[in-house]
């Protein structure tokens, strides 16, 4: 195994693990884009995921969402404090979610 030290398997299978013990072809390429040398990964054994073969990867994380500009507009009502901290007045808070460009009014 590439990762000789016991420290280094430990941090292989720590990853391992807290990416839900994916199968190997996901976990190398998981690997690959952290730019750790893939032998590292095609050698790596999981003791559990031997035993327990019906094992499924975790879901793997959604890419965000683009939206195109005007397209989607989020709005809030904020409460601004006035000068003097005396009281606050009401404003209309909108936030275009494509350019994300902010914009309020009293």
């Amino acid at each position: 195994m590439l990762c000789r030290s016991p420290k280094a398997k430990d941090a292989v299978m720590k990853l391992h693990r807290n990416v839900g013990h994916p199968q190997k072809p996901e976990f190398i390429q998981f690997m690959r884009a952290g730019r750790v040398r893939s032998e590292v990964a095609k050698e790596f054994e999981c003791d559990v995921c031997q035993a327990k073969q019906q094992l499924k990867a975790a879901r793997p994380a959604a890419i965000p969402k683009s939206f195109q500009p005007n397209r989607v507009v989020g709005v809030d009502l904020i409460y601004i404090p006035e000068v003097g901290g005396i009281g606050t007045f009401p404003a209309v808070s909108l936030v275009d979610w494509g350019t994300n460009i902010r914009w309020w009014k009293e």
